[in-house]
């Protein structure tokens, strides 16, 4: 995610936005992977590793026609 997309779904400021990953980041929920000073993007670490263990249980499905 990225403060972009934050502000967009969420509809807060930009600066809102900032403020609410720093705070999950030192709270250890999130983690800044972009290595950039502007336009970083975060990630959980946690919540991917549910996800991939999601699909990894759901298979590939087919659907009947």
């Amino acid at each position: 995610m990225d403060t972009a997309f934050a502000q967009r779904e969420l509809g807060i400021s930009a600066w809102a936005a900032q403020r609410a990953f720093a705070d999950l980041e030192a709270a250890g929920i999130v983690r800044e992977f972009s290595g950039m000073k502007r336009n970083r993007c975060w990630r959980s670490d946690e919540v991917l590793a549910e996800l991939d263990a999601f699909a990894a249980r759901a298979g590939k499905r087919s659907f009947p026609e």
